[in-house]
């Protein structure tokens, strides 16, 4: 099979050790879990976000192996939206595990207010959300409880930010904002969007290309957003991995050239 891969040699090496920094982190998370863990409803949601930003990660460099480098715009969106449910349940420690169990119940609130839904499932979907709710420290259940009759939202994070943009003004660095400002066009195919990543944003077919630009510049991002999305995950369940961070992020200053 014909590989399309152009990028800079220093930026797949690296992309490479950004997911075996997450692949550490994680496992050592998991361990950990499994002896002992005082957030069980959010290491959950953390350990389901953390194994779908490294697969989503992953699918960057095949993309560019494939010829379809612009496609990754669209992923690099999807892993900027992990990193704002990572970050959001790891914000607060006493807030965690009603964080941690909106995000990974949040569907049935859509499932209630959906109209298509038979009342069969809705009864079922009920049953389950109210066992839910009892595995949440007794101060939380009435938010709960109350979060689910009020009316749908766009975000699961609603009420306490009304859009992605909110938590990161809020609590990340320039350099992601600037990531999300670039690919946010590309989640709703806008006509700059589907082109950011195309040297040649001109020249339109269907046919796989070698976007040496691009490439560098999905797997600098989808590298960037890894290693912030493991930073979170492992600071909240493991305590300090502030040094390991650091490392990885001054290595990664060198790749900051290609995200201009």
């Amino acid at each position: 099979m014909t590989s399309f891969l152009a990028a800079e040699t220093e930026i797949v090496d690296f992309h490479i050790k950004a997911f075996k920094f997450a692949s550490v982190i994680n496992q050592v998370s998991m361990e950990q879990n499994k002896r002992e863990t005082k957030y069980p409803l959010a290491s959950g949601a953390l350990f389901s976000l953390s194994s779908d930003a490294v697969a989503l990660h992953r699918s960057i460099m095949s993309l560019c192996e494939s010829g379809w480098a612009f496609a990754c715009s669209i992923i690099l969106r999807s892993l900027l939206d992990c990193l704002i449910s990572v970050g959001i349940i790891c914000g607060e420690r006493d807030q965690a595990e009603y964080m941690g169990f909106k995000y990974t119940h949040f569907h049935m609130k859509e499932d209630l207010a959906a109209t298509h839904v038979s009342e069969e499932l809705k009864r079922i979907t009920r049953t389950q959300l109210k066992e839910g709710i009892t595995k949440l420290p007794v101060k939380d259940r009435e938010r709960a409880e109350l979060f689910f009759r009020q009316k749908m939202r766009g975000y699961w994070f609603c009420p306490e930010y009304k859009r992605p943009s909110d938590y990161l003004n809020s609590a990340s660095s320039p350099d992601i904002q600037k990531l999300y400002s670039q690919f946010s066009g590309s989640a709703h195919a806008s006509f700059v969007g589907m082109r950011l990543l195309r040297d040649q944003p001109d020249y339109i077919h269907p046919n796989p290309r070698q976007d040496k630009r691009g490439q560098n510049m999905a797997l600098a991002g989808s590298t960037r957003l890894l290693v912030e999305i493991t930073h979170l995950r492992g600071t909240f369940e493991l305590g300090d991995i502030e040094s390991s961070y650091r490392t990885v992020l001054e290595e990664f200053q060198e790749l900051r050239k290609y995200l201009e």
